[in-house]
């Protein structure tokens, strides 16, 4: 479960709790809850925690060479203490034609892919990395032609399974938004006609 479900989930809960009570019963308490919990997906969202407790970060630069919109994927590959092959795929951004970012990721088992999908959500590009280094460059100036179709097989199968992550995480996202909104919009109410009272 993502944390932004998981914020979404308490923001729903809070709104539901202070609408169910009746009017003389109702506090800002819940409201105080909620708007907290708001700020602490605000602060978790402009947090970068791409390399946060990472024991072996490393950086990584992709360029997108090609005329077309690329979508850049990393997969690490280890093995767990019963020598079990696990992986990890993240989706790291959307690179436009002719723009480069930099990638931090932990790298602890020298081990990972660089993936990049195109529109179509075709494989076009796979680097093997297994270098110990801690700074990397790539390029990507086409479709690759070398590609072994049993790793652009999984490397397509891992990506989808972020995609679908991403597409939760991005819901999950616009909920607490809504939720979020709704929680100031109903507080700021109730500071007006406070304030209105008092006059």
């Amino acid at each position: 479960m993502n944390i932004y479900f998981l914020t979404a989930i308490l923001l729903a809960v809070v709104l539901l709790v202070y609408f169910l009570r009746s009017a003389k019963k109702k506090s800002n308490t819940m409201l105080y809850l909620g708007l907290a919990i708001g700020i602490f997906t605000l602060v978790i969202h402009n947090t970068d925690f791409s390399c946060f407790g990472a024991s072996t970060p490393i950086d990584i630069k992709v360029t997108n060479q090609t005329n077309r919109e690329l979508k850049i994927y990393t997969i690490s590959f280890w093995d767990d203490f019963s020598g079990k092959p696990q992986n990890f795929t993240a989706f790291r951004e959307v690179l436009n034609p002719k723009q480069a970012t930099t990638i931090c990721m932990d790298n602890d088992s020298c081990n990972f892919w660089l993936v990049a999908k195109n529109g179509s959500d075709k494989v076009v590009y796979l680097n093997q990395v297994t270098d110990n280094s801690s700074m990397f460059s790539f390029e990507i100036r086409g479709e690759s032609t070398a590609l072994e179709k049993g790793n652009t097989h999984l490397a397509l199968k891992l990506t989808a399974d972020a995609d679908q992550s991403r597409q939760l995480e991005q819901l999950s996202k616009w909920l607490n938004v809504v939720f979020g909104c709704l929680i100031c919009f109903v507080f700021f109410r109730n500071k007006l006609k406070i304030n209105g009272s008092h006059r």
